[in-house]
């Protein structure tokens, strides 16, 4: 039992959902051995429990000193980073609609069929579209907390025949008319210094490919319908940005680490 043993400082649980909860429920004393958690499981993404959310991107102030971090979920990063330029200005007016493509680790470990290679090679398919993903609740928790107000969010993930990869694109009203050209602005401005954003230029578009093994999530903006309608998209290595990687991140925050120590932010393609 090494949580009995004690030999250690810190621990990032990487169990199933509800299991490190489940522990520490039954074992409190032992689950306040380490004098830090970085926990990868939905268990405390909520805020409570004295976990603080690990996105550093957008909550960096709550990590500081923090000893209970909840990493985030993989299309909730992507989301998130993909909208919070625009959730921070206020700019956005109503519900977010937000694709996905995931490579069939996004999915989950559990055997499916819907996740084996012979239903998948080929092929994409939606599944838990609407409001029935796990991961909707946490969406719409970060962009209200970004925002200052609800934003409702409707959500559609697709699995492609991919290993890995996320592939989001996220829409909404906006509450005045931007121009496309000032959208990408305020992202590059509110991105500037971010070790693990990349805004791409006017024009182009996120690939999962290259952001293979990396921990950067590459974002682009625009703006259509005469300004009214935001247009955001990002691309992030779920296994890394999605999960490990930004897992590192967090534990270099919570250490005052250089938050990219031991994380690269290039991938690698082929």
């Amino acid at each position: 039992d090494l949580l009995a043993e004690g030999a250690f400082d810190t621990l990032v649980a990487c169990l199933p959902h509800g299991a490190w909860r489940e522990l520490s429920a039954r074992r409190p004393a032992l689950a306040q051995r380490p004098a830090r958690v970085v926990d990868l499981s939905s268990d405390f993404r909520s805020g409570d429990d004295g976990y603080a959310y690990g996105l550093p991107e957008a909550f960096r102030e709550a990590l500081d000193g923090a000893t209970r971090v909840a990493n985030p979920g993989c299309y909730p990063t992507a989301a998130t980073l993909a909208l919070l330029p625009a959730a921070e200005a206020g700019w956005i007016a109503g519900p977010a609609m937000i694709h996905a493509l995931s490579g069939v680790t996004g999915a989950g470990r559990a055997p499916a069929l819907r996740t084996s290679f012979a239903e998948l090679d080929g092929g994409a398919s939606i599944y838990r579209a609407g409001a029935e993903h796990a991961h909707v609740p946490e969406m719409e928790r970060n962009l209200a907390r970004l925002a200052g107000a609800p934003v409702p969010v409707g959500f559609t993930p697709q699995l492609a025949p991919m290993a890995r990869g996320i592939l989001l694109t996220a829409n909404a009203p906006l509450a005045r008319a931007i121009a496309p050209e000032d959208a990408r602005a305020a992202y590059c401005e509110r991105y500037a210094g971010e070790p693990f954003v990349r805004v791409l230029a006017a024009g182009e578009w996120p690939e999962t490919r290259a952001v293979r093994g990396s921990n950067r999530c590459d974002v682009a903006v625009t703006t259509l319908h005469g300004g009214r309608t935001l247009l955001a998209a990002a691309a992030l290595d779920n296994l890394v940005k999605g999960a490990s990687g930004q897992a590192i991140q967090n534990l270099n925050a919570m250490l005052g680490r250089p938050e990219a120590e031991g994380l690269t932010a290039h991938g690698s393609p082929w």
